[in-house]
């Protein structure tokens, strides 16, 4: 069977996909200097921080920045904000699903799961953000956008928080989310 859902960057030129993936790979180096600054001040040895082990229950592994060796590396592959969101700001992150199903439409249903620091483990709860809209029929052949819509909370640490979006329907695909809070 083959993947009738694909993450997509829909309408995106070569020079604004350069854009995303220079901007991502930006926020990639500001974490991990973030924690190194934070294993130094903790007296720990200095290391990039390592994903959780595979239990093999709950959401797949995060794929890792820390696991891509060089400076050609390929950067986070996922949905991530490409305007710095602060502690109050609103988040407006857009993004496309495809179907790539010569005849069938599909029916998909989008919902966020709780978000966590890359560096202070803090939460980011997924109820103060949703996606718009949550449900739609994407014709085949087509593709339809999608917005990650609402509020930072005040108080929000600086950090980049990963999360998911959960595509439900005929079969479920995961989507990786990276939102990127820094101080005001």
């Amino acid at each position: 069977m083959t993947k009738s859902l694909d993450l997509a960057e829909a309408g995106l030129s070569l020079g604004l996909n350069l854009v995303e993936r220079l901007g991502a790979t930006l926020q990639d180096q500001v974490s991990s200097r973030l924690a190194q600054a934070r294993d130094a001040l903790a007296g720990a040895p200095v290391h990039p921080p390592t994903g959780a082990a595979d239990t093999g229950a709950g959401p797949p592994p995060w794929p890792n920045s820390s696991d891509r060796q060089g400076p050609y590396a390929a950067p986070f592959s996922g949905v991530t904000n490409r305007l710095p969101l602060f502690p109050g700001s609103p988040v407006r992150v857009s993004f496309s699903i495809n179907n790539d199903s010569a005849d069938l439409p599909r029916r998909v249903e989008l919902r966020l799961e709780g978000f966590a620091g890359e560096l202070t483990g803090a939460p980011l709860e997924a109820g103060h953000l949703a996606i718009e809209p949550a449900v739609q029929t994407i014709a085949p052949m087509d593709f339809e956008k999608f917005v990650v819509t609402g509020l930072v909370p005040a108080g929000t640490r600086s950090d980049a928080y990963r999360g998911w979006i959960v595509v439900g329907g005929e079969q479920q695909l995961r989507i990786p989310v990276r939102l990127v809070v820094t101080a005001s």
